[in-house]
């Protein structure tokens, strides 16, 4: 036999799955406006689009299932629930552990191939990413495994009686949920040593660093996420199978946000500029940060904005990314020019840059006396 409860039987539980829709909510518009700069802009998918339009679909259905936890009685004791509905939650849930170990690796992929978009000529740069993307393939192998082998016979994740043996399940939850705040930091962190082995100035450096990182807010956004993985790694060291009804809330709850974040956090380098016209002078927009006293200055505002150059630009040659899979990526091209005339010189650099949203060009003039 089974009850459904109504949504809203229990305050927190309720409570949760709001803030689950609306964080679910901000997602969906996050993507959405990723895809419609694509499609604006005429810039066909690629991996990073695609990964995380699979985290996605994914997010909706562990949404699903934490309202569907909501009707099963979730939040309530297990003496004072029908056992057909404690069977029916611990059914589910290696399906949800599936559904977020699948999440969060796509949502990892989809950083790395955005960073391979863009550094596509360092050699060195696209190793470590693969090598990164490698951990993560095992990390949610390592995963899948102790969902199905944890627990021997497989029937003994919702049935007690059945003659067989169960691990420690807090415990492999809490070092499962470790290893992905590793791979976080590590994703976080895995293009700062490219930016500075570049050969430009520091202040261009850190600009660039800024960038990739999204320092006005997806970097902090970042960061909650791998706050959020210690929580919900804490929530699971607590979780009792004996009163599964009352301490999963927590860790669905966190389990629903985690993913929700990150579908938002990928989004949010492609749809900058959107936001920034549409909430001119906001934190999105880097007008508002940038000091324009001197040229340095607006060569700065011009990195925030995503102009910059990412290869090494010498005199006298043309350096550039290689576009591969007719996808429009991030190209740098310097052309110096060098006019003598008696003792002083003319020197001029053209900067020629692509990025997601269309291609700029910038002329950068000085004179040389000698």
């Amino acid at each position: 036999m089974v009850k459904i409860y109504p949504v809203d039987s229990f305050r927190l539980v309720y409570r949760e799955v709001i803030a689950s829709s609306f964080l679910v909510s901000i997602a969906s518009a996050a993507l959405f406006l990723r895809l419609a700069a694509r499609w604006a802009k005429g810039i066909p998918l690629w991996w990073d689009d695609y990964t995380i339009l699979a985290v996605w679909i994914i997010l909706w259905a562990m949404f699903a299932i934490q309202i569907k936890y909501a009707q099963y009685g979730s939040g309530d004791q297990m003496a004072t629930i029908p056992p057909g509905n404690v069977v029916l939650m611990l059914k589910i849930l290696p399906g949800f552990q599936l559904l977020w170990g699948t999440a969060m690796s796509l949502a990892k992929f989809s950083y790395m191939f955005f960073y391979l978009s863009v550094f596509q000529a360092s050699s060195r740069f696209r190793m470590l990413t693969f090598g990164c993307m490698t951990v993560v393939a095992l990390w949610w192998v390592a995963n899948v495994l102790q969902i199905f082998l944890i627990c021997r016979p497989f029937k003994m994740n919702w049935d007690s009686t059945v003659q067989g043996t169960c691990g420690n399940r807090p415990l492999t939850y809490a070092l499962i949920g470790a290893v992905n705040i590793a791979t976080d930091i590590t994703t976080l962190l895995l293009p700062v040593p490219t930016v500075w082995s570049l050969q430009m100035p520091k202040r261009f450096k850190i600009g660039i660093t800024a960038i990739f990182c999204d320092a006005y807010y997806s970097f902090y956004v970042y960061i909650r996420i791998t706050i959020i993985s210690i929580i919900r790694m804490q929530s699971l060291i607590v979780l009792s199978f004996t009163e599964i009804s009352s301490s999963m809330v927590d860790p669905v709850f966190w389990t629903v946000v985690e993913p929700s974040l990150a579908v938002t956090n990928a989004c949010l380098p492609i749809i900058r500029p959107i936001i920034a016209l549409i909430l001119p002078g906001h934190f999105f927009s880097s007008a508002q940060k940038t000091p324009k006293r001197d040229g340095s200055a607006r060569e700065f505002r011009n990195l925030e904005d995503g102009m910059y150059p990412l290869s090494p630009l010498n005199a006298g040659r043309t350096t550039s990314c290689v576009i591969s899979d007719q996808r429009p990526m991030w190209k740098d091209s310097a052309t110096v020019v060098v006019d003598k005339a008696d003792d002083d010189s003319q020197r001029r650099v053209s900067h020629e840059n692509t990025g997601p949203l269309g291609r700029i060009t910038r002329t950068t003039g000085w004179e040389i006396q000698r």
